[in-house]
């Protein structure tokens, strides 16, 4: 196995002789078997662990016997302790997410800190054609049929070419020891879903399956390669600069095969995710003036071009949205606009309470006053609750409500007039409600981040 790892790290040309790496050690038996192989290899390395606290006694027993095996090599060590439920309770993210965030922005710290080449994670063969089905279930794009890439900017995953039967071989035949992580046992997370029990199913129908994806891998990286030179093209053809606007041509753009897949490689650089990009793309070939916002850029849909402007730093603050405008995109959140008429049955659901969804809001359009604001709660701000003849002040409401403080922080209000139409993703205000009387609406839908 050291033969194939110096020929897989010398074909990838991730590193010289001269060069010093950083190796990211769990204690699990693919890092520590990663940590031998460098020390075989002879290449200079210190070793970096996180402690994420989160299965308590499990966690501190990790730290101790990876800063057991640095100091058996006389190498670096550096580690830190996080409370990671709190960073992703206050980041509104996942546990896997709020990890990948600390560990990744701690392991560039040091690296820089301490003068190292290159981070070295532990991934290998099985880790990335898991994440090839773990893509394929979420949807993805191009992108997601590579697997993980040997290597992004300064991190390098040295252990690609193996599988994890050849790094158990290998661990057994060194008599190597490691630490056994219990979640990994869990069927928990959906990785370890496909780990345990989807993969192993597949390897019934073909037990080279592993084979068979790694080559998969191989021949997706370099589709996507010629993909990407080919949308590069396609930008410098296509995104033309006239003053402070970026424009796009419409019946240019409809000269190609896929326009709306097109269109959103275009403008996934100016914030645009595929939901609106998707819509703009519907709409290509409707009447002119219709907007569209991202965290960063407005789009406005003329007669034969897609016109892109830089927003202004007051719609950071207050975000304007204009009596046209089908979909916006602030701070990574979403909100998707449309009138619509009322039918008996829509009207029924909603005066019955049974569209009940926070996240979807129905107000009476001929109450609405353009352009509506977007913008975060303030004290002193009230409303009418749903329902009330009274008004309350926000603040009150959240007391009642038991909101915690970083979920206030995050609280965006919708603005008609003076008066707040729509705690987003919470409550209306009773004022806008739909009534027996009222005949179209506007409905609005939200995405939080």
């Amino acid at each position: 196995m050291l033969e194939q790892f110096k020929s897989f790290n010398q074909q990838q040309k991730f590193f010289t002789e001269s060069s010093k790496v950083l190796l990211a050690v769990s204690g699990g038996i693919d890092s520590v078997v990663m940590v031998h192989l460098f020390r075989e290899a002879k290449i200079k390395f210190g070793i970096i662990h996180c402690n994420f606290k989160l299965r308590g006694k499990e966690s501190d027993a990790d730290k101790k016997f990876v800063k057991k095996l640095a100091a058996s090599f006389s190498v670096p060590f550096y580690s830190k302790d996080f409370t990671t439920k709190e960073f992703a309770g206050q980041n509104n993210i996942s546990l896997q997410m709020a990890a990948r965030d600390l560990r990744y922005g701690f392991f560039e710290e040091k690296r820089v800190e301490n003068n190292y080449d290159f981070i070295a994670v532990a991934h290998h063969a099985d880790d990335s054609a898991e994440t090839v089905l773990l893509n394929l279930i979420r949807g993805t794009g191009i992108a997601g049929y590579h697997g993980i890439l040997a290597k992004n900017k300064k991190i390098i995953r040295p252990l690609l070419f193996a599988g994890r039967p050849d790094i158990l071989k290998y661990a057994k035949k060194k008599k190597i020891v490691w630490r056994e992580d219990s979640s990994n046992q869990s069927d928990h997370y959906i990785r370890n879903k496909i780990r345990l029990k989807i993969i192993p199913r597949i390897k019934k129908i073909n037990p080279s399956v592993d084979i068979s994806f790694q080559n998969h891998i191989a021949q997706m990286s370099e589709v996507e390669s010629l993909y990407r030179e080919y949308i590069q093209k396609l930008k410098d053809e296509l995104l033309e600069k006239k003053g402070n606007e970026i424009h796009i041509s419409i019946p240019k753009l409809n000269q190609h095969a896929s326009p709306a897949t097109l269109l959103f490689e275009l403008l996934r650089n100016f914030g645009f995710n595929s939901e609106i990009t998707k819509d703009i793309s519907e709409h290509l070939n409707t009447q002119s003036g219709k907007k569209y916002l991202s965290d960063t850029f407005r789009l406005i849909k003329d007669r034969e071009q897609l016109i892109l402007t830089e927003k202004s730093q007051r719609d950071e603050e207050d975000i304007e949205i204009p009596h046209d405008l089908h979909a916006i995109q602030w701070k990574h959140n979403r909100l998707y606009i449309r009138k619509i008429t009322l039918t008996s049955d829509l009207k029924e659901k909603i005066l019955s309470g049974n569209s009940a969804d926070k996240n979807i809001a129905y107000l009476d359009e001929e109450i609405i006053e353009f352009p509506l604001i977007i913008r975060k709660w303030s004290k002193g701000d009230y409303f009418f609750p749903l329902g009330m003849k009274g008004k309350k002040k926000l603040s009150d409401y959240f007391i009642d409500k038991k909101f915690p403080i970083t979920e206030k922080e995050k609280t965006w209000v919708l603005v008609s007039g003076e008066s707040i139409a729509w705690i987003i993703g919470e409550q209306i205000d009773d004022r806008f409600k739909i009534r027996e009387n009222s005949g179209n609406c506007l409905q609005l839908i939200f995405e939080k981040a």
